[in-house]
């Protein structure tokens, strides 16, 4: 699998990013979760987001907190 969501043992792999937008929509809503992914070069890679209580809303955890870039972690991805 492509991303892993990681939630203290409650996580769940997907094969895309619709497959992970749909995940963090319907299983992570009010959550605070990380995404697990291989970069090209083999480098495990995090990224942490927190999924608002609707679960359309998506932001990252730290740094401006602002909308999550699905595009970017798609290029940077394997």
């Amino acid at each position: 699998m492509r991303f892993t969501i990681r939630d203290f043992g409650n996580d769940t792999q997907c094969a895309s990013i619709a497959e992970l937008k749909e995940a963090l929509a319907t299983k992570y809503t009010d959550n605070s979760v990380s995404i697990q992914y291989m970069r090209p070069s083999g480098m495990l890679n995090v990224k942490f987001v927190d999924v608002s209580k609707c679960g359309q809303v998506v932001t990252d955890s730290y740094g401006e907190e602002g909308l999550f870039d699905y595009d970017g972690l798609d290029a940077e991805a394997a």
